[in-house]
């Protein structure tokens, strides 16, 4: 029989778990991704290792990394942390 973790007083069991994922995501959106350089030359380079990718999924918007990253992602089925790497050695390299 397992034990559920008890919630302090003045808060239900909810509030602790909605708290824990608010938490989980907070840490994952406050790593800030800047898009250096030209994307134009960086999203063809991507577009070459990820055929699949299409220049919608690739339209950069200043202010809305967090989508690029999120369709990119979705539609090469990687994870965030691993498309931000993609994407920093793509713009690491010089084109």
């Amino acid at each position: 029989m397992s034990t559920l973790p008890v919630p302090l007083p003045g808060e239900n069991s909810f509030t602790s778990n909605s708290m824990k994922i608010m938490e989980k995501v907070q840490v994952k959106t406050n790593h800030e991704f800047k898009i250096n350089g030209n994307w134009n030359k960086h999203s063809r380079v991507l577009q070459e290792k990820f055929p699949s990718l299409t220049d919608s999924d690739l339209k950069f918007e200043p202010g809305k990394e967090g989508d690029l990253l999120t369709r990119i992602g979705k539609r090469i089925n990687k994870k965030h942390d691993e498309v931000v790497n993609i994407i920093n050695k793509v713009m690491e390299t010089k084109v």
